[in-house]
């Protein structure tokens, strides 16, 4: 096997299965591209790509191929990364869900940088799917994440639990009496876009409800609904990590929930085959130790 050529085929995947993009990534040719992947394919004998009217597509061979293709290349970029950094300097590639990444991420790689000066830290603030991926594809050590992760190739490991809590604009007073959730269906609401962990989390409670939730904006910052709240414009249900600052500032209102109480684990993610760094287990220490934070009374 040509470790080289399952570079080479990984490219070509990550490029839309375009020989010449592959080939701009690698700075090669789109011949030398091509003839790669033919020598991968003669000497396993199969075909690796579809060839139809000059367009390439994976076939199911193809896609078995990635999958042990993938964990071969990221192994071996472990391990290369990993003998370099292995003392106290290197590079740790987090990734933080919407959510973590306003509230929590920040303390984190403060506490990280004080302990680890001689470490650098690269943090990617996104959406759960889309980190989720990019840890499937070793584009990330590990990530921050509260949404449920179903994919058997990745480990999940609790950290924290959070409690999401409705909040309204300030009504004179911190806490306001709690509701049934159904009530949530009168309100004008400004939620989190779909697919995110908190929006997932309270869909599922409508669910079980039977409740039809019709928010009237959709917005993938918090900060944007915290402000929107607090001028007035609606209700939400936000992670109360999240909400208690606008509280405590006498900006929002918060309540729960009579007949429910909407939470979740938020956990420490990353690929079930990854060899962590010194440095990666010195964050998820760091992420492990934090203390919990405030729970809103009831």
């Amino acid at each position: 096997m040509n470790f080289h050529h399952l570079k080479v085929f990984l490219a070509v995947v990550d490029s839309g299965n375009n020989l010449t993009r592959a080939g701009e990534r690698l700075y090669t040719t789109q011949p030398a591209v091509s003839l790669a992947i033919k020598e991968l394919e003669k000497e396993y004998g199969i075909l690796l790509f579809d060839r139809l009217s000059r367009r390439l597509s994976l076939t199911g061979a193809g896609r078995e191929f990635e999958k042990y293709a993938r964990r071969i290349v990221s192994t071996v970029d472990d391990l290369e990364g990993a003998m370099r950094s292995w003392g106290e300097s290197g590079c740790v590639r987090v990734g933080a869900s919407m959510t973590i990444g306003s509230c929590l991420a920040s303390g984190y790689v403060k506490t990280f940088l004080s302990v680890r000066p001689d470490a650098s830290i690269n943090v990617s603030v996104f959406p759960s799917e889309r980190l989720v991926a990019m840890i499937s594809k070793n584009a990330l050590d590990l990530a921050l994440l509260e949404t449920a992760v179903n994919d058997p190739e990745l480990t999940a490991e609790p950290f924290m639990t959070d409690v999401l809590v409705g909040i309204a604009p300030y009504a004179g007073k911190k806490k306001i009496e709690s509701i049934p959730f159904g009530m949530l269906a009168k309100r004008n609401l400004i939620f989190r876009e779909k697919g995110s962990g908190t929006r997932d989390l309270i869909d599922e409670e409508a669910r079980r409800k039977g409740i039809m939730l019709n928010p009237s904006w959709e917005v993938m910052s918090t900060s944007a609904i915290l402000n929107a709240v607090a001028d007035g414009i609606g209700f939400s249900v936000l992670p109360w990590r999240v909400a208690h600052e606008y509280v405590d500032l006498g900006k929002l209102s918060y309540f729960t929930f009579s007949d429910a109480e909407l939470s979740r684990k938020l956990a420490v993610v990353h690929h079930r085959d990854k060899v962590l760094s010194p440095l990666a287990e010195a964050f998820i220490a760091i992420v492990k130790e934090d203390a919990a934070g405030r729970r809103p009374s009831s």
